[in-house]
């Protein structure tokens, strides 16, 4: 476990070893959040894929054929 600072406009950085473990790079998106039952602030990386389809699945009348749709959006983050 490491120590890190919150600076002025409430930023830290996530120790090397972290992001190491968790495969964190420059430009990928976590999720942040405190879960009171255990008293602690957890991150997750974020598959922007898995978030895309979980707000397409939230849309009852779109019906995409999803292997089509997840070439799409790779080739769009390529």
């Amino acid at each position: 476990m490491e120590v890190v600072k919150v600076t002025r406009n409430y930023q830290m950085v996530i120790p090397a070893s972290v992001r190491k473990a968790v495969g964190i790079k420059e430009g990928d998106l976590v999720k942040v959040w405190y879960d009171e039952s255990e008293g602690v602030i957890k991150i997750k990386k974020v598959d922007p894929l898995e978030e895309i389809e979980a707000e397409l699945r939230e849309l009852p009348k779109i019906k995409a054929d999803w292997a089509e749709l997840k070439k799409y959006i790779y080739e769009m983050f390529d």
